[in-house]
């Protein structure tokens, strides 16, 4: 009745403890780490956008004077798809 307290009576409370906060540990970590990835992409989606519709309004109220602005990552793809106009069909072969 003195409420003195034991290894035996202290350790299973606290063993059970350490093992859920390894658990939330386990649960809350790639949590973060998906969090952290999704606001970055959303923040990129956000800047795209932006300036897409900076650009819209810009040739609208422009009555097409202004042109939207052309990403450089767009131009070398666009050439490597297109054949030149001077180039030959290759011979049959025989």
């Amino acid at each position: 009745m003195s409420g003195s307290a034991s290894i035996d009576k202290v350790a299973g409370p606290v063993g059970e403890a350490l093992i859920m906060t390894a658990i939330g540990l386990l649960v809350a970590v790639p949590a973060v780490f998906a969090y952290n990835y999704l606001m970055s992409r959303n923040r990129r989606i956000q800047a795209m956008l932006s300036g897409f519709s900076t650009d819209l309004q810009a040739n609208i109220t422009s009555h097409g004077v202004v042109k939207p602005a052309v990403r450089a990552a767009a131009a070398p793809a666009a050439k490597a798809k297109t054949a030149p106009a001077t180039a030959k069909p290759a011979a049959p072969k025989a």
